[in-house]
């Protein structure tokens, strides 16, 4: 079976409310590795769970050390948020394009070469995933283009309403 963990994102060792961390999914040989992973995790005082990839809690503390429950987590996840994921799918397409299609347009106005445009819409879609609310959706041609392409407008607002973005 896959795992992930998940855990609180933090700022300053406090939990921000930003979003949600998620790991890559892992195979692990038993359920006892995944709760010494949990464990490990929660020491900065954060709630950190691991989940199957389908979703069905396997172990999780809240940020006082204290066994939660699928309840407990589900209660985490809605304070923070959630997104659209089929949203989000697409609006990762029209990124890409747009910002490749930037940068090949003005390359003096950014300070890598067009070469590394995958490189940076994965690192900055990554973070769109996982806290969108911690990014500044203001300073890109890839994120007006991707917003023409989508038909919505070039908003923060409004680009939260396309993905879903709750809290």
């Amino acid at each position: 079976m896959q795992y992930v963990y998940r855990q609180e994102m933090t700022e300053n060792g406090a939990p921000s409310g930003a979003g949600i961390w998620t790991s890559e999914p892992f195979d692990a040989a038993d359920e006892r590795a995944v709760r010494q992973g949990v464990i490990a995790g929660c020491l900065g005082g954060v709630a950190r769970w691991a989940e199957g990839t389908d979703g069905a809690l396997i172990y999780g503390l809240d940020r006082r050390g204290k066994e939660m429950t699928a309840a407990d987590r589900d209660q985490i996840v809605a304070k923070v948020g959630t997104m659209n994921l089929e949203a989000f799918d697409r609006f990762s397409a029209a990124y890409r394009a747009g910002l490749l299609a930037a940068v090949t347009e003005a390359p003096d106005a950014y300070a890598w070469p067009a070469s590394e445009a995958s490189r940076v819409a994965d690192k900055m879609l990554d973070r769109i995933r996982h806290t969108p609310r911690a990014v500044n959706y203001g300073g890109g041609g890839g994120f007006k283009r991707a917003c023409r392409t989508l038909g919505i407008k070039y908003t923060r607002k409004a680009i939260f309403e396309y993905l879903g973005v709750t809290q």
